[in-house]
């Protein structure tokens, strides 16, 4: 799409001085917000694409999986009592019985 004139004045420039219009100064903060925002994004984006994630199809995978990614680590704990899981630090958890809501 062709760019348009705004029809509105962005700066005032003389021989000794170069100052933003109202305009100017209102476009500016917007562009400034616009171009952070920008940047934020592909920081997440970057980072997200380097964090290993998804679902691992089975058991004879994880020793391949775990020697691609040294900087994961399982920690893994059996047992038959029901704990808090979130307040024991559980994520995730697999729980197999009859549980009430």
């Amino acid at each position: 799409m062709p760019a348009r004139p705004l029809g509105e004045r962005l700066f005032y420039r003389t021989s000794r001085c170069l100052a933003l219009s109202q305009t100017g100064r209102v476009l500016s903060g917007r562009v400034s917000r616009i171009l952070t925002d920008a940047e934020a994004m592909a920081a997440d984006a970057l980072a997200q694409a380097a964090v290993p994630r998804g679902r691992v199809p089975m058991a004879s995978a994880l020793p391949d999986f775990f020697a691609a990614c040294h900087e994961i680590s399982v920690d893994l704990h059996l047992g038959d009592r029901l704990v808090d899981l979130a307040g024991n630090g559980f994520d995730p958890a697999l729980r197999i019985a009859a549980l009430t809501d």
